[in-house]
């Protein structure tokens, strides 16, 4: 009776333990990692003759189940890009012309709290995200002014900036087991992020920089460039998944 009540209570801890251990998921998502090829790759073709294109990226992230339908997640990401810019303008009212030539080294990184909830208690589910995000810029190259006496002047820039966001978001997406509950696991979604940034933009950063060195700012075309990147890339935009995991 004894041992057919210690039988017992250990199938019972057994089980117990199988199901506890199951509501864990480790997973990697390769999505950052296509996204930063494909920024190096489209830096290959549109930037500045000479200056080096290249991208990569990655995400962890864990998930902890409540129940069968409610579970929180930490995830983070990281995601890094360079790519060559370029631009020349004139001065109304100076009889001079500026060019800048730079090599932009972009990355950022992110630490997010997802809570989800699974309707069926089955692969579909509703992701909602909290988290906080940073991006750095490292600019180097060159600035050239043309003055009307037909001589350049040349400085060189070596500057970094860097900005912190408040991120939000929200993702659907399915969560496929391999087999039986437990063990491999593949995980996609779609969904949008947005960003809110303090403080000035990189590229503000870097016209005060150049100001403060007494020097013509006319870098403002490049603000406009990392409005496309910080909201639509490197922060916020559209958002897709492709995650490779195990579930124990």
């Amino acid at each position: 009776m004894v041992k057919k009540g210690l039988l017992t209570l250990l199938i019972a801890v057994l089980v117990a333990g199988t199901a506890f251990t199951q509501n864990n998921t480790v997973t990697v998502d390769i999505g950052p990692t296509i996204v930063g090829i494909a920024l190096g790759a489209v830096g290959d073709m549109v930037g500045e003759d000479g200056l080096s294109s290249s991208g990569f990226g990655f995400a962890a992230q864990y998930e902890r189940g409540l129940s069968d339908r409610f579970s929180i997640t930490g995830r983070f990401a990281f995601l890094q890009a360079g790519v060559g810019y370029a631009t020349t303008e004139s001065y109304v009212g100076i009889p001079a012309e500026g060019k800048v030539v730079l090599d932009m080294d972009l990355s950022s990184f992110s630490i997010e709290g997802h809570a989800r909830y699974y309707p069926f208690a089955g692969a579909f589910f509703i992701d909602g995200m909290l988290g906080y995000a940073s991006m750095t810029t490292k600019f180097s190259g060159d600035v050239v002014v043309r003055t009307d006496f037909g001589h350049n002047e040349r400085d060189s820039v070596d500057f970094s900036a860097s900005r912190g966001f408040f991120k939000t978001g929200a993702l659907m997406g399915w969560r496929i087991d391999f087999g039986r509950p437990g063990g491999f696991i593949f995980e996609t979604a779609l969904g949008y992020y947005y960003g809110v940034g303090g403080g000035d933009s990189p590229g503000k950063q870097l016209a005060k920089e150049l100001e403060d060195k007494g020097e013509l700012s006319y870098v403002d075309s490049i603000d406009e460039v990392f409005k496309y990147l910080e909201q639509f890339i490197f922060i916020g935009g559209p958002r897709a998944t492709l995650s490779f995991g195990w579930r124990f």
